[in-house]
């Protein structure tokens, strides 16, 4: 009589727990979602709202709602349910009221701190008699120049609209040389 011992391992359960942090500023996708998996089979897949990622930091995200689940090698899965990221409320878009265009380095441009988290934004440049001097979008810098030449020192009144549902920010920008 021929006997053998036979021994049948399976892993431990599958569990996941995860830390959220929330974006940092209003219309950031600075938030992210990090995951911490024990058991199961590697190699994990990380999902969120129906998408997947083989890396357990969910990075890029906005205000929101996210469907977290994740599964192992062996299908099996677990559902995190529905974590939700709540942006702070401190204005993301940093608007200098002056920069000086002399030509020395430093403030040679008025740029708009974190326009391009609205890619849809157009910035307008306005004299005091209304006539509009720039026009520009997130990436672009005023140089202080207004058919060629360089503006007056002076107090200019400016526009950014987001055109994302919110007011317009309007101001005021002071060019000194």
């Amino acid at each position: 009589m021929v006997s053998d011992e036979i021994i049948i391992l399976e892993p431990s359960q599958l569990s996941a727990s995860f830390t959220a942090y929330d974006p940092s500023c209003i219309g950031n996708n600075d938030g992210y979602i990090e995951l911490n998996v024990i058991g199961g089979t590697a190699p994990y897949l990380y999902g969120w709202n129906g998408n997947y990622l083989d890396f357990p930091l969910l990075a890029g995200l906005t205000d929101g709602e996210y469907e977290i689940m994740v599964s192992d090698s062996n299908n099996c899965f677990v559902n995190l349910g529905t974590v939700f990221l709540t942006e702070n409320p401190v204005d993301c878009i940093r608007i200098p009221n002056a920069f000086t265009p002399n030509g020395d380095g430093p403030n040679d441009t008025w740029i708009i701190e974190n326009i391009e988290l609205f890619p849809s934004a157009y910035i307008y440049v306005y004299n005091r008699w209304g006539q509009e001097l720039w026009r520009g979008r997130p990436g672009d810098e005023w140089d202080g120049y207004f058919n060629g030449k360089l503006v007056p020192v002076g107090t200019y009144l400016y526009i950014i609209n987001l055109y994302e549902g919110t007011p317009p920010y309007t101001g005021t920008v002071t060019v000194v040389h």
